[in-house]
């Protein structure tokens, strides 16, 4: 171009070319609003999915006290929780486990807060106002995310992707470092304070201010990553040691999340081929040479022009690729999981959103068509929602065993260490932190006695330790019985004495018989090798299948 001296690429020339780029619909915005708030309500009233605490939660609740100096340090599988771990500490302060819909609370209400970030930031990013608005409504019902919308625990990466996106919309603006750059790398900080899911989200900020502002600035917005990952190497190397991926096995993973992410919005085959085809339809577009302003000559210009959604898009690609290196060997299909798939549509969806906008601006006839996907998106995410409920977790009978274990007699002479319920769905609620319930009023006891059935089954949970096998540090468990270890019967009775040990792999049942009296059946849901030692006297037991079952020899 004569008379433009300007270098090529330059970040700041490339979107200040473009034009204003982002500006918002005040009507619009109310409208996402209303929607958010609708939809959160749905989910915090209606929609029955995580109805008690479960997994994780109790790593949180039970490992009392929540605040102490340790517990601040802890992780959940290599992520620093300790933003999330105060919220409950909070949380618990005030009703303890007598109020699970605060909990279930703080899920939607950081759910919404992504929701609506994320318009600002499809908005921000090049995307009409009402279409951002209609591109927001399925994720706010995301059925397929249902995890990381309802179950308490999953703030850890809802939050971290509020916080990135919040880092990405005070850090985009072209132009030179200033002070706002401060607030915004500590609000991307506060990420690194929430979980792992911290390190592609900045990776798609560093990209994003980068393309719009050059390299220095990114380098600074880098930060939090490179926070939690010292952080990470500070406090558990065991994160960090599976195996190498190949590029094969990357590949494959990167594929596989795109077609999760696609499924999720548009439930069926021919929905995940639309959602595939705008994505699609946004990279050409947006980096194309046609259709592009006076003065955007590079593809790094064109680039920087949807900065946002493109380098958002990269970001839900890196995190598919970041749990290849621990995932059981090596499988792709990880990335189906539930909690995963909510982070790959969060970053995902302003893509899709701008495929959808561009594709209307150019061919306005299938707009209906667009709003009618984004109609059926929504209503397959509802659908979806109502059948959520994790199938292991029972609130009524959990919350009787617990009110029971409060008012038993028993409890006090149970080893503190002695886990409840028999299971990887309640990790840490042993004994001691019921008395911990017990004795800050953090549950309400049992309002009547237990059945002489129900006591029974007590007096088998508080007597006898069930304890899983450790894993190795590659995740992998040996499932063989010790070489000397007598295989008994199952079904059959055993009247085992205090101090003697088994070996077993569920799933198992546990009946005591006692004065004539049968318990209820006390299940053993451990699927892996564990060691149970017996720890009361007096336990004449009854054993079904369809597990294994053998006797540890004494010394």
């Amino acid at each position: 171009m004569v008379g433009d001296d300007r270098a090529a690429g330059d970040p700041v020339d490339a979107v200040g070319a473009v034009g204003a780029v982002g500006a918002d619909d005040p009507r619009a915005r109310w409208a996402s609003w209303a929607l958010v708030v609708a939809g959160c309500a749905y989910l915090l009233v209606l929609v029955p999915g995580a109805r008690w605490f479960a997994g994780d939660d109790w790593f949180v609740l039970a490992d009392q006290p929540i605040t102490r100096r340790d517990a601040l340090l802890e992780d959940i599988n290599g992520h620093w929780i300790l933003l999330p771990r105060l919220a409950f500490a909070g949380l618990w302060a005030g009703s303890g486990l007598d109020a699970y819909w605060q909990f279930k609370a703080l899920a939607v209400a950081v759910h919404g807060a992504v929701a609506v970030l994320l318009r600002a930031v499809m908005v921000r990013g090049g995307v009409r106002p009402w279409p951002a608005t209609v591109a927001l409504v399925p994720f706010v019902l995301l059925g397929a995310g249902w995890e990381n919308m309802l179950w308490p625990i999953q703030v850890q990466l809802t939050g971290a992707i509020a916080f990135g996106l919040g880092q990405l919309l005070l850090a985009e603006r072209p132009g030179p470092l200033r002070r706002l750059d401060v607030t915004a790398v500590a609000v991307g900080t506060a990420g690194a304070l929430c979980s792992g899911v911290v390190l592609p989200v900045t990776a798609a900020v560093v990209l994003a201010v980068w393309l719009r502002r050059g390299l220095v600035p990114a380098a600074v917005h880098s930060l939090p990553a490179v926070i939690f990952a010292i952080s990470l190497l500070l406090r558990d190397d065991s994160a960090l040691t599976g195996g190498i991926p190949s590029p094969a096995v990357l590949v494959s993973f990167g594929v596989e999340g795109l077609r999760a992410t696609a499924t999720a919005l548009g439930y069926n085959p021919l929905g995940a081929l639309v959602v595939l085809l705008l994505v699609g339809g946004a990279l050409v577009a947006s980096l194309g040479p046609w259709g592009q302003p006076d003065g955007v000559r590079t593809v790094r210009e064109r680039a920087a022009r949807w900065a946002l959604p493109l380098a958002l898009l990269a970001g839900s690609v890196g995190f598919n690729l970041l749990t290849a290196p621990n995932a059981p060997g090596h499988d792709p299909g990880v990335v189906w999981a539930v909690r995963y798939v909510y982070v790959g549509v969060a970053l995902a969806l302003p893509a899709v959103a701008l495929g959808a906008d561009l594709l209307a601006r150019r061919i306005p006839v299938v707009a209906p068509a667009l709003l009618a996907f984004a109609v059926l998106s929504t209503l397959g995410g509802v659908s979806f929602l109502r059948s959520a409920d994790p199938a292991p977790m029972d609130p009524e009978r959990d919350r009787q065993i617990l009110a029971a274990a409060i008012a038993s007699p028993l409890l006090d002479d149970a080893s503190a260490d002695v886990d409840l319920f028999f299971d990887p769905f309640h990790l840490w609620v042993d004994a001691g932190f019921v008395r911990v319930l017990r004795d800050q009023g953090k549950l309400e006891p049992a309002t009547t006695p237990p059945s002489a059935e129900e006591e029974a089954a007590l007096r088998v949970r508080l007597g006898l330790d069930v304890e899983p096998l450790p894993l190795d540090r590659a995740g992998a468990e040996d499932q063989a019985a010790p070489a000397d270890c007598t295989p008994i019967e199952v079904p059959g009775r055993l009247s085992p004495e205090p101090g003697d040990e088994f070996s077993a792999v569920g799933p198992l049942a546990f009946v005591l018989h006692t004065d004539g009296i049968v318990g209820d059946p006390v299940p053993m849901e451990w699927t892996r090798r564990v060691r149970i030692r017996v720890e009361a006297p007096d336990l004449d037991l009854g054993v079904t299948g369809p597990g294994s079952l053998c006797r540890v020899p004494a010394g």
